[in-house]
């Protein structure tokens, strides 16, 4: 993927936040498209996987964010910016350095996150939420 990105943005001029943009608009839409298909079809387990008998109730889960803590909202909102972010530098490294070392980059991004987690001081250990 990082190849075919950078052959195109070599090839054209592309500003990089308007190419994530893009992507995201189109996410988008591949995502209501597919959030309204999932509210449709009825659950098929007779587990309790599908509590609200559907594949997906967005409608639900809405309600549970706001009315539980409106921090989940807000991370949630920080959430895709982060990665919006992250896609936009991503793009300008691939744009005006080069896909080896975009993706150098993004695998050492996986290597700091897991050592800064494991550095993290922590008084107990946390429990799985469905336990």
């Amino acid at each position: 993927m990082f190849i075919v990105e950078e052959k195109i943005l070599g090839n054209y001029y592309l500003n990089p936040m308007k190419v994530v943009g893009w992507e995201g608009i189109w996410g988008v839409c591949f995502y209501v498209v597919f959030l309204v298909i999932a509210q449709i079809i009825p659950k098929f387990t007779p587990s309790g996987l599908f509590p609200y008998g559907k594949v997906e109730d967005s409608f639900a889960a809405l309600k549970e964010m706001f009315s539980t803590n409106l921090w989940i909202f807000f991370l949630a909102v920080c959430t895709i910016f982060s990665i919006a972010s992250f896609n936009s530098f991503g793009l300008s490294v691939t744009k005006f350095a080069s896909a080896a070392q975009r993706s150098t980059i993004d695998t050492s991004r996986t290597v700091f996150i897991w050592l800064f987690c494991l550095l993290m001081p922590s008084d107990k250990v946390s429990q799985p939420y469905w336990s």
